[in-house]
C-alpha cells in the first residue's frame, strides 16, 4: 500500500509540475499578432491568415501546437498552424460551405499537451461575417 501511495504521489507531482511548466511556458509571447483578410464573405471564401510572435520549437514539458478555429452557429472547424523559425505563419483557410450566415469568429490558439492533459490558450480572435 505504501509503495502505491508513494508512486501515486510522485505521478501527481510529475503531472502538476508538467502543467505548471506548460502554464509558465504558456501562451506565446505578448507580442503575438493575428490578422485575417477579408473580414466577410459567403461560404467558400478563402481567408488569408497571418500571424507573428509565436514560439518556435517544442517546450521541454510535452507537446505544443497552434491552431486556427472557425466558430459559426452551424459548425466549427480547425486547422493546424506551423510557425517558421521567426515565429511567423501564413495560412489560407476556406469558410465551410455549410457555414450559417451571420457573425462568426476566427481564432488563434496555443495548445500544450503534457502527460495526458491538454491546456488551450486563446491568443487572438477576429470577427468574420458570413454573407
Amino acid at each position: 500500500m505504501r509503495i502505491q501511495r508513494g508512486v501515486r504521489s510522485i505521478a501527481t507531482v510529475g503531472v502538476t509540475a508538467a502543467l505548471t511548466l506548460a502554464l509558465v511556458a504558456g501562451p506565446a509571447r505578448a507580442d503575438v499578432t493575428f490578422q485575417i483578410t477579408p473580414h466577410s464573405g459567403p461560404p467558400g471564401t478563402i481567408v488569408h491568415t497571418h500571424g507573428t510572435g509565436l514560439a518556435y520549437g517544442v517546450p521541454p514539458c510535452g507537446f505544443s501546437a497552434y491552431e486556427i478555429t472557425f466558430d459559426n452557429p452551424a459548425l466549427g472547424r480547425d486547422w493546424p498552424v506551423y510557425p517558421d523559425h521567426t515565429g511567423a505563419f501564413h495560412l489560407k483557410i476556406t469558410i465551410p460551405h455549410a457555414a450559417a450566415r451571420g457573425e462568426s469568429t476566427i481564432s488563434l490558439y496555443h495548445v500544450i499537451m503534457a502527460h495526458g492533459y491538454c491546456v488551450s490558450f486563446l491568443l487572438a480572435s477576429r470577427h468574420f461575417l458570413v454573407t
